[in-house]
């Protein structure tokens, strides 16, 4: 499962239980994001106990591309069960400021900073 645009991409590795996503998120309204939170929410069903995120190549991600994170945080917290890793980067300021706020909505996340 995989959605490539020319800003970005975002696919499933369903075996590593992975969503991994590259590129610049700018799509700059909430509605634009719903393949996304489809595609994230997709990987949920009964779930495998541990999902990882990886956005360590995702440079840029704008408000909305932001809350989708936030949203399926909350998806996983309500499901029950399971751990979240957000697989980040020091290299990219957003992720160490914004990513931590993760553990807000699902006290089960863990931001694993690199």
């Amino acid at each position: 499962m995989e959605i490539t645009t020319p800003q970005y991409r975002v696919w499933v590795d369903a075996q590593a239980a992975t969503i991994c996503f590259e590129g610049v998120l700018g799509e700059g309204s909430q509605s634009a994001y719903a393949p996304i939170e489809d595609l994230m929410r997709s990987v949920l069903g009964p779930g495998p106990a541990k999902i990882t995120v990886d956005v360590r190549k995702l440079s840029h991600a704008d408000e909305a591309g932001i809350n989708a994170l936030y949203k399926f945080a909350i998806a996983m917290r309500k499901r029950g069960g399971g751990s979240l890793v957000v697989l980040a980067s020091k290299q990219h300021a957003w992720q160490g400021k914004t990513l931590p706020n993760l553990k807000s909505f699902n006290g089960n996340v863990e931001v694993q900073l690199s």
